[in-house]
């Protein structure tokens, strides 16, 4: 059996009585069970210290477009700077990143707001979740929406155009075929111009296109590679006759 889940709760109080009083003090105000050592480690993972002040602010949307804007820049120490000039613990400024979906690498950490968020989204595509995600302050990329999406049994509805990237997820077909698709001519494809009539390099394939393309082509697919979320979609597709008028 492996060691007790740690309850956001729980993380809490050790934010808020370690530095104070070390394990003893964290312990009464526990949910879960945790050993000293358990909470040791944990005040050592979130940056909490013992006699030294934990220094946090209220997470605004000013913080997380600042926080944001240091991840993005990819420059080395720009986190820390942020947390200086902040005057907040730089350890507490990763944890706010990594709830907030900037950080984390191939798991990101999901924070309960933005799991009520998703409850709220089902027939979404995902770029229209990730917008109602970004505007509460969320940045969770599209690959960790459709896995959370999926995770929680909500269904998917994509948008009339994707893209390469989307189709990808969504199939369960490789990057590299679905170009040779395209650059072949088998698979529509289009790419947007900007406000400057400039036209830009990703493809976009629409609903009609894709399907066109499907029918055509019906041995190109396995249903068994498309994730569940994006099954009940995939059917639509297919049998949606809006797409058959020209």
């Amino acid at each position: 059996m492996g060691a007790p889940l740690w309850l956001r709760e729980d993380k809490q109080a050790v934010i808020d009585h370690y530095p104070t009083g070390g394990a003893g003090a964290v312990r009464p105000h526990l949910k879960g069970t945790h050993s000293d050592i358990a909470i040791r480690g944990m005040a050592k993972r979130l940056g909490v210290k013992l006699g030294e002040e934990y220094r946090r602010k209220p997470v605004t949307k000013e913080l997380l477009r600042d926080l944001e804007r240091a991840y993005r820049s990819g420059k080395r120490g720009a986190i820390k700077a942020l947390a200086e000039r902040q005057g907040v613990n730089y350890d507490w400024l990763k944890n706010v990143a990594a709830e907030h979906g900037l950080s984390g690498g191939r798991k990101h950490r999901w924070h309960p707001d933005a799991d009520a968020i998703l409850d709220d989204c089902d027939g979404l595509c995902p770029s229209s979740v990730r917008a109602r995600l970004r505007r509460a302050g969320f940045f969770y990329p599209i690959s960790s929406i459709v896995a959370r999406l999926q995770h929680r049994n909500i269904s998917i509805a994509p948008s009339d155009a994707y893209t390469v990237g989307q189709l990808q997820q969504m199939l369960g077909v490789d990057r590299a075929r679905l170009n040779r698709w395209i650059e072949g001519g088998h698979l529509k494809a289009t790419r947007r111009t900007n406000y400057q009539g400039q036209t830009g390099e990703r493809a976009y394939v629409t609903s009609r296109a894709l399907r066109d393309f499907i029918v055509k082509h019906p041995s190109e697919f396995d249903l068994r590679r498309i994730a569940p979320a994006h099954q009940p979609w995939f059917i639509d597709l297919l049998t949606n006759k809006l797409a058959d008028v020209a």
